[in-house]
């Protein structure tokens, strides 16, 4: 074997001795088996030269370092392959990508590392997708809630336009996977709705909250998706469709602090509507249910009086 070979190089650089009276096969096994190890101690500076050859390494039955590790649940170590972007790309023998590996394995949180390496239609050999394993292998839970992870990330890191071209993506496989009237079809639209009016688009946020609605079966969502169509109408300029909606959603609450932010958008409402009669009674009631509310309510307050004395 020359010395210029991939796998010599590998074995050079983790100090690795190769028996060229064993097999081709045994060799790479051996030496396999000597990178994972060089891994697991943290000898991640030997493999700076041979980064590429390291990726394309596999053992006999054709699993790269990183699709050893998850299949073996190797949790940190697959970690660690991943934030080094070692061997992601490679498949085994089936075609299956480590994203497939990770959804097998039911590993919702090396679901969420790997999505943003692979698009979700890619495919293995037998031309099955990963949601599609997720399906066949009783995986489905464990796919979404690393999806879902995947969302609030996006949303928490105010990365809107990311999160929807994630939802469209997604969308067609939730309804594939649990059916289009699934509760988690709403949370979608949900998501949606609130990326949207993050952005500004609220007549299209108007809709998918919308959406959200008609499938939502617990109160406490269906009324949290009231409010939002409420502040949608709000921010349309629409006042009296949002003070009904917002006069509904209080009818179904019974938390305090929920209801005192109900009768602020109400107070609100009533401001915009000119009547400020109305509009003062229920700045007083959000302050009332909840003194947070006091300061701002006092402002508003304030700046009503303001108004009224110079007129």
């Amino acid at each position: 074997m020359t010395s210029t070979t991939p796998l010599v190089k590998v074995a050079k650089a983790c100090q690795f001795v190769l028996d060229e009276t064993q097999t081709l096969e045994a060799q790479k096994d051996a030496c396999f088996a000597a990178v994972i190890k060089s891994c697991k101690q943290g000898k991640w500076q030997q493999f700076d030269g041979c980064k590429d050859e390291i990726s394309q390494l596999t053992n006999s039955i054709g699993q790269s370092l990183l699709i050893f590790s998850i299949s073996s649940n190797e949790q940190r170590l697959s970690e660690e392959l991943i934030f080094r972007e070692i061997s992601i790309f490679t498949r085994d023998r089936r075609g299956n990508t480590a994203f497939h590996c990770a959804v097998l394995q039911g590993n919702a949180q090396l679901i969420e590392m790997l999505f943003k390496h692979f698009a979700l239609d890619v495919r293995n050999l037998q031309k099955k997708t990963p949601y599609d394993l997720a399906k066949d292998f009783g995986k489905r839970d464990t796919f979404l809630r690393g999806i879902d992870n995947i969302f609030l990330c996006y949303r928490r890191t105010k990365q809107y336009n990311k999160t929807l071209e994630l939802l469209r993506s997604v969308l067609h496989i939730v309804e594939e996977l649990l059916g289009e009237k699934h509760f988690q079809m709403a949370l979608c639209l949900a998501e949606m709705g609130h990326c949207y009016f993050s952005l500004g688009n609220y007549a299209q946020a108007l809709i998918m909250f919308r959406q959200a609605e008609e499938l939502f079966i617990t109160t406490d969502r269906a009324v949290t998706t009231l409010h939002s169509i409420g502040l949608c109408y709000y921010r349309l300029r629409e006042y009296a469709k949002a003070l009904e909606l917002f006069q509904e959603e209080l009818s179904l609450l019974y938390n305090n602090a929920d209801k005192a932010i109900s009768y602020y958008d109400i107070a609100r409402c009533y401001r915009k509507l000119g009547d400020p009669d109305e509009a003062k009674e229920n700045f007083t009631e959000a302050t009332l249910r909840d003194g947070r509310f006091e300061t701002r309510c006092a402002e508003k307050l304030s700046n009503m009086n303001k108004y009224s004395k110079q007129t």
